[in-house]
């Protein structure tokens, strides 16, 4: 049965045996079934390894549709910009094996409960949200998990229906938590200061009178000697009935009590009181051992019911978790299609800029892809993006993988309005310029497969010449837009060369980002190949020069650049006076 384990991706002979010499074999099946991670970290395999593990297991989840190293990176980062809005380090790691789904119906389900909870919190008075972040927050204590989540579930139960996730509350026997909440307190209490139970307050009290009789004592003896008693025996039946009438303790009880009668007056008062009050704690602590083992047993008859209830807190806190993310940073619910190879973003904005409070953002419009609600320009499957360093195309990228991965994660996005596919792999590529054989490798390995496979690819690649070089980037870049333009795949493709490439297939577009001619940061122009770097500086210096003989040799660039706006500067009449 052991075997089974390893069924599950990560699971090797190693981390199996150590999941099932702590957990056995149903208890490691259960724990990974339902990321336990409480049972699978106290067994000694690390976090990383649980976190990678969990991330495959689940209904739906797909975390291969994340298929080259610029993409799993890109993911971490956003889980990382989630995690802030963690109501407790618990719940941390639930964020870490949130994964992209393959199923629209899970997705909007999440989605549908994160932004019922964000429309709840909204409705909590400011003092009773405080209430329960602190309460979340001391769940962190694993050892004490269920005693704080029973505590929570009364606490919730007792504000009324909050509605969105908090309506987890309503699944719980609340009757029973409430009678475990009270033998815990029972357990932790001290029965001298709080006890109440049946013949302990009268002990209690009986103790609490003996104590006020302690500077009394002389006084008694007074009043007994008025009274001109005579013998010894005399005198304790006189004792006995005072100390009844001041204490309430019956007289029988008191002549119980067996003193030695060789001492003084006051001694003898004296011994009678402290062994009453020794009497009378023994009672208290044998009915306290009585209690709390009825209380313990009660309490373990309700495991069920307490375990129960740390699942539902355990979802309220991880729900709740993303409602604040969704909040704090004015996310909205997008819209996941199936069948739809397209994306539309209105307003979008970067996650990772968003988060760093970074001034003057500005959101995207963009749109790409096969639907019969987009324009000719925008039904296009593949977009070459041009502009020079710095113009915002890889921002616009990563905005873009942000967006889409959020969605296909089914979680809020930093958009007005976002509609995007269901995809099944998507694929970040940053070029990063080394040109080496691992670099090449690691970009045509995640980018062919999901392309030739025919699955429904999104591909962000930035700079594809940075990694092949310039003197074949233009063949690969046109032979992976023709291969990409006969599957299920969309995607845009940023570039320093694409003068190089033209003229392009139908179902790609040219576009550009140009913000000095047409003042938009980050958005790109349709049927525009923004000039590069290099031009926009030779017609700096052109514009600049009066110097015949540098603009002689500047005019020798005709035969690299061609007919641009900086030749024909040069070939102006003025420039030959």
């Amino acid at each position: 049965m052991g075997i089974g384990l390893e069924r599950y991706w990560g699971i090797g002979p190693k981390t199996r045996a150590k999941f099932e010499k702590k957990l056995g074999v149903e208890g490691s099946q259960k724990a990974v079934l339902h990321s336990d991670f409480d049972s699978l970290l106290a067994t000694g395999v690390g976090l990383g390894r649980v976190v990678s593990i969990l991330r495959r297991v689940g209904e739906g989840k797909n975390i291969d549709a994340l298929g080259s190293l610029d993409s799993k990176n890109e993911y971490k980062n956003i889980l990382g910009v989630v995690q802030k809005f963690s109501v407790s380090s618990r719940v941390k790691n639930k964020i870490k094996i949130i994964s992209p789904m393959s199923s629209i119906g899970l997705i909007n389900e999440q989605l549908e409960l994160i932004f019922d909870t964000v429309e709840a919190w909204k409705l909590i008075p400011e003092e009773d949200q405080k209430v329960i972040l602190d309460w979340l927050k001391k769940c962190d204590n694993t050892k004490e998990i269920g005693n704080i989540a029973v505590e929570i579930s009364t606490l919730l139960y007792d504000m009324g229906s909050l509605g969105g996730v908090f309506q987890e509350i309503e699944n719980l026997d609340i009757e029973v938590l409430q009678k475990v909440v009270s033998s815990i307190g029972h357990l932790n209490e001290e029965f001298f200061e709080n006890g109440d139970a049946e013949g302990v307050k009268l002990s209690r009290e009986s103790i609490e009178n003996l104590i006020g009789m302690e500077d009394d004592i002389y006084q008694i003896i007074e009043e007994i000697r008025e009274k001109n008693i005579n013998g010894f025996v005399e005198f304790k039946e006189e004792v006995y009935a005072s100390l009844t009438r001041k204490t309430g303790i019956d007289t029988s009880l008191i002549r119980s009590i067996e003193v030695e009668e060789l001492i003084e007056a006051d001694e003898f008062i004296s011994e009678i009181i402290r062994k009453l009050k020794t009497k009378f704690r023994n009672e208290i602590d044998e009915r306290k051992r009585e209690l709390d083992g009825e209380n313990r047993e009660f309490v373990e008859k309700s495991r069920d019911d307490i375990n129960k209830s740390v699942e539902a807190i355990d979802k309220i806190a991880f729900y709740l978790s993303l409602a604040l993310f969704s909040l704090s940073l004015g996310m909205t619910k997008p819209i996941v299609r199936k069948d739809s190879l397209y994306i539309k973003i209105k307003k979008g904005r970067n996650l990772s800029m968003l988060d760093s409070s970074e001034g003057g953002i500005k959101p995207i419009d963009y749109t790409i892809g096969t639907s019969e609600s987009l324009t000719q320009m925008e039904s296009k499957k593949l977009a070459v993006l041009t502009g020079r360093k710095g113009s915002g195309k890889t921002t616009l990228l990563d905005t873009i993988f942000h967006i889409t991965t959020l969605a296909n994660m089914g979680l809020p996005v930093p958009a007005e309005h976002a509609e995007v596919g269901l995809f099944d792999s998507i694929i970040l590529q940053k070029c990063s310029g080394k040109q080496n054989f691992t670099e090449t490798r690691e970009m045509l390995k995640s980018m062919i497969p999901p392309i030739v496979e025919g699955k429904k690819t999104l591909l962000l690649v930035d700079e594809i010449e940075m990694t092949t070089g310039i003197r074949d980037a233009p063949e690969m870049l046109r032979w992976i837009l023709d291969l990409a333009m006969k599957g299920e795949s969309m995607g845009i493709f940023s570039t320093h060369i694409a003068k190089a490439i033209v003229p392009i297939g139908d179902g790609i577009r040219m576009e550009g980002i140009d913000k000095d001619r047409f003042g938009e940061e980050y958005q790109p122009i349709p049927n525009l190949i923004a000039k590069p770097t290099i031009e926009l500086v030779i017609e700096e210096i052109v514009s600049s020069t009066k110097r015949k003989k540098e603009l002689a040799a500047y005019r020798e660039l005709d035969i690299k650049f061609g007919d641009r706006l900086f030749q024909r500067k040069l070939n102006d009449p003025k420039w030959k006076k």
